[in-house]
């Protein structure tokens, strides 16, 4: 094994949008970096990925058309081109209709709960994910940079990423613990095509409960987890700007799947014994950036 650290996930959802608007971002011939959207403000008390309710607009500043109009949580999808170092306005609306978008020069048609400036948008590929953020504020966006790395053959990647409102979790792969992660913190492991067991525990009870993942072969699988872990009480309504009702509402892991290049040249694996092939070994978290 090369790089070994961690994995949160359930199962595959839907990508459901597109996150492109035309000359919304001109990347001009210099270095680009990918960017990828996920809706993870669960404002509704959403359970599982891709279930209907809260439906939000994202725009470019006030800028009309919307980057993403009738977005629904848990949707992931993406990429965009923006240029590397460049600063992004983005702006969520809560729509006040599920099907009608909000009008991204006046804000017709809906509340906004995001109004935040990327100051530098990192090099690589980044995850733009949109959630309540950590206790005492109010939802944010969070940019994770994706590790994006040939993979031996036969293997796949499983990333983490702690976007939800609570403090550090555990984190177990096949019943051994592996490490902590902090909000704003992602790991990756690369392991063998197959099936893990993970589970995360906060305060030792399990706020993902243990599930069978599955690892791809040439694939990435990024899974965030996002919501708010009760005994922390998220944000209350009104006690931050700008206001969403995110308190109370459950911890959901959404998954995104990225293809992986396969190394023409395989590290030679380690000798281990069957019972240790697949336990990972933890690695540094990668920096995120918050605007």
């Amino acid at each position: 094994m090369r790089k070994i650290a961690l994995a949160l996930a359930l199962a595959v959802a839907a990508a459901g949008f597109a996150f492109v608007a035309p000359a919304a971002v001109d990347a001009g011939g210099g270095p680009t970096t990918d960017v990828y959207a996920v809706h993870g403000l669960n404002l509704d008390g959403q359970t599982a990925q891709g279930d209907g309710k809260t439906n939000v607009t994202v725009c470019q500043g006030d800028t009309n058309p919307p980057l993403i109009p009738n977005f629904q949580f848990g949707e992931v999808g993406g990429p965009i081109p923006v240029p590397t170092g460049s600063a992004v306005t983005i702006k969520v609306w809560l729509q006040n209709t599920p099907g009608t978008p909000v009008d991204c020069t006046n804000g017709t048609g809906g509340n906004i709960v995001i109004d935040q400036t990327i100051p530098t948008v990192p090099a690589g590929t980044v995850a733009l994910v949109a959630t309540a953020g950590p206790e005492s504020q109010g939802p944010e966006l969070t940019p994770y940079v994706l590790n994006t790395d040939c993979v031996d053959p036969g293997n796949g990647r499983l990333t983490g990423a702690h976007a939800a409102n609570a403090g550090t979790v555990d984190v177990l792969v096949n019943g051994s613990p592996v490490g902590q992660l902090d909000y704003g913190q992602l790991l990756d492991a690369d392991l063998p095509a197959g099936t893990v067991k993970v589970q995360v525990d906060l305060s030792g009870n399990p706020i993902v409960a243990e599930t069978d993942v599955e690892v791809v072969e040439a694939n990435n699988r990024v899974i965030y987890v996002v919501g708010n872990q009760p005994i922390t009480n998220g944000v209350e309504p009104g006690s931050a700007e700008p206001e969403a009702p995110v308190a109370n509402t459950p911890v959901v892991p959404l998954v995104q799947d990225l293809p992986l290049d396969t190394c023409e040249t395989p590290v030679e694996p380690e000798t281990a014994p069957d019972s240790a092939a697949r336990q990972p070994t933890v690695v540094a978290a990668r920096p995120t950036f918050t605007g």
